[in-house]
């Protein structure tokens, strides 16, 4: 796809319900590419519009069930409404004055509901009442999530959701509580920088970090971690650069390109060497020589 006009880093990527292509440009806009037809629709932000691209940095772009593509930039939120084929903009100040609009991500659960991560927590928007409820770390209460720094979230096989942070790892939220359970490398994580999640068919979760890749078990919660060590080829990740395809084949971009697997085909090293004692030294002598 050629942009020989638009000199800038591409961010992110989504495909419609059409089949065409959602290319988020940092400091560009977004493009809607028409693939069969090779036609362009350029979207900006204009101080002139209120309807506009809230920000011309995108950071996400999501396609919901209806069919709606939400885009998230630095300063708020963009929905491409299919129906009406126009943007319209949600601002999370008009919400809760304690927001930034600076939004990472999006997310929709199995109800519907949007889970919005963003600079200062989770913003959970309900489409249909056009209501949101605001979550935020607090020092003083260790039930709040852990960081306001929110990467990603998604839901696991039993409608749990977790989301990643920027700094203090995972966090589980509890419905019937209305809490969080934190998960960090005091619990096994390789890295508490946490840049994006996938899930795969055994409802184990991937985390992409700042340190490698970790696998967390939902049932035992327990992580297991792979680095360099491990077979990596680098070990420092990126935000918003996580995709899982329909064959369950994961992807996670970072520092060295980017990295694919399928998580059936990652197997543990299941060999414990038997521990043989070569040489024993006293003062820096072996002990034969000694006697």
């Amino acid at each position: 796809i050629p942009f020989k006009n638009l000199p800038a880093q591409i961010t992110t990527i989504a495909e419609d319900d059409e089949h065409k292509l959602w290319i988020g440009i940092r400091g560009n806009g977004v493009i809607q590419y028409d693939v069969e037809q090779n036609t362009f629709r350029h979207f900006v932000h204009s101080d002139r519009d209120s309807n506009s691209l809230t920000n011309n940095s995108v950071l996400s772009i999501r396609k919901t069930s209806n069919g709606n593509i939400w885009i998230c930039t630095f300063s708020g939120i963009s929905v491409f409404e299919k129906n009406k084929n126009a943007l319209r903009n949600i601002i999370l100040q008009n919400y809760d004055s304690l927001m930034l609009n600076y939004v990472l991500d999006v997310f929709e659960s199995s109800d519907g509901t949007l889970w919005i991560s963003t600079s200062t927590g989770i913003a959970k928007f309900d489409v249909h009442t056009n209501t949101m409820r605001i979550f935020q770390h607090h020092e003083s209460d260790n039930r709040t999530q852990s960081y306001n720094i929110v990467t990603s979230c998604i839901e696991d096989a039993k409608k749990q959701m977790w989301i990643s942070t920027l700094g203090s790892g995972l966090n589980l939220y509890d419905k019937q509580k209305d809490s969080f359970r934190h998960f960090s490398s005091e619990d096994g994580l390789i890295n508490d920088v946490v840049y994006g999640i996938c899930k795969d068919r055994n409802n184990n979760l991937w985390l992409s970090t700042n340190d490698g890749i970790s696998r967390f078990n939902t049932e035992t919660q327990t992580f297991t971690n792979f680095g360099i060590e491990e077979g990596l080829y680098f070990k420092e990740f990126a935000i918003n650069s996580f995709f899982q395809n329909r064959d369950g084949e994961i992807f996670f971009g970072g520092t060295g390109g980017a990295l694919a697997f399928h998580s059936d085909s990652v197997r543990e090293n299941q060999y414990i060497p038997p521990i043989v004692l070569s040489d024993l030294k006293i003062n820096y002598k072996s002990l034969d020589s000694v006697r």
